[in-house]
């Protein structure tokens, strides 16, 4: 995302230690060049719902 220059991120759920990337976006924002603009908690507890779906398949 850095290298990309990424100027917004909209995401549902937050990033779990799980996860295979487990840096929370606005850790990535501290270090970006240009801020991120971002948008969290879009439909969180659907995209929690579907991760935790996802997971346990």
């Amino acid at each position: 995302m850095l290298k990309a220059n990424v100027s917004r991120v909209i995401y549902g759920a937050k990033t779990i230690e799980t996860a295979s990337l487990p840096i929370p976006i606005e850790e990535l924002n501290v270090r970006a060049k240009r801020p991120i603009q971002i948008v969290g908690g879009i439909f969180a507890k659907e995209a929690l719902e579907q991760r935790n779906r996802l997971i346990a398949r």
